[in-house]
């Protein structure tokens, strides 16, 4: 499993890949991101790519992140 930690807009961000199959059929990345600080709120990413796997968690968990809902619904 390879880690990648990252600070986006404040956040430090965890994205593990946990399955990254390369094949000239079969291009499959499956990979968990999470806030450092906040590790209960995960989501699942599947992607062809490590960059695009890590390019789409960054981007869900910027934009749908738990603290916005809670203060929303607050």
């Amino acid at each position: 499993m390879k880690k990648i930690q990252f600070v986006k807009d404040g956040y430090e961000i965890v994205v593990n890949i946990r399955r990254n199959i390369q094949t000239q059929t079969t291009k499959y990345v499956e990979a968990d991101a999470y806030y450092n600080d906040f590790g209960n709120y995960r989501i699942l990413v599947l992607a062809d790519t490590v960059e695009k796997a890590v390019e789409l968690a960054t981007y869900e968990l910027l934009t749908n992140h738990p603290f916005e809902k809670i203060i929303l619904d607050y």
